[in-house]
């Protein structure tokens, strides 16, 4: 918030007061002019406190970033089959979504094909956030957001080693996507996503 400048002792006032006090001459009190004109500073408000976010806000912004992440690994991973290290596949799935990535990755490269183009996520909505931690359970309990994810696959295509294209010519441009990122070691640790259960036949 800017804040209002104090108003400093007009420059004239001052000359023609120190003029006066060096020649010993008493001003006159009645003459505004022999007056060095103030004004009262303006009080400035204080700047608003920002609210922090609770831990169930933080755990939301941090799974929307991580969603994003795991469709952009995705589709760099079939970009470039040959060369992409699946280890990398790592950095942003866990569980039954790092394996459908592996197992993705290990299809198109048996059959030779690869992607052109994007996934874009379009929106991610209704979450919802449990930060509930037993890791001693069978299986652990960790802490989890799930949300409806809606994604656009209007300009991604799978081609064949010729540059053929193997997409449906029914497929379509969007899909919906319920998403589970996890934390094992909340709250220091990696949000990744941890499962994709794609809506058959759901559009967004």
């Amino acid at each position: 918030m800017s804040r209002t400048a104090r108003h400093a002792t007009t420059s004239v006032g001052l000359v023609a007061l120190t003029a006066l006090l060096l020649l010993g001459c008493d001003s006159d009190p009645t003459d505004p002019s022999s007056t060095p004109s103030t004004s009262s500073p303006t009080t400035s408000e204080p700047s608003p406190t920002e609210t922090p976010l609770t831990p169930e806000d933080e755990a939301i912004a941090a799974a929307e970033d991580a969603i994003p992440a795991y469709f952009a690994a995705s589709d760099k991973a079939l970009a470039t089959p040959d060369t992409f290290n699946a280890a990398d596949f790592e950095k942003v799935a866990i569980g039954s979504a790092l394996v459908d990535l592996q197992n993705l990755l290990a299809s198109v490269q048996a059959q030779g094909f690869h992607q052109i183009g994007e996934t874009q996520v379009v929106s991610i909505d209704s979450p919802t956030v449990d930060l509930t931690e037993d890791l001693d359970a069978t299986p652990p309990v960790v802490p989890i957001v799930e949300a409806d994810v809606c994604y656009d696959v209007s300009e991604l295509n799978i081609v064949d080693a010729e540059g053929k294209s193997t997409t449906p010519a029914d497929r379509a441009p969007r899909g919906l996507a319920h998403v589970g990122v996890t934390n094992y070691e909340y709250p220091d640790g990696p949000w990744l996503v941890a499962f994709v259960d794609y809506q058959d036949g759901e559009s967004c």
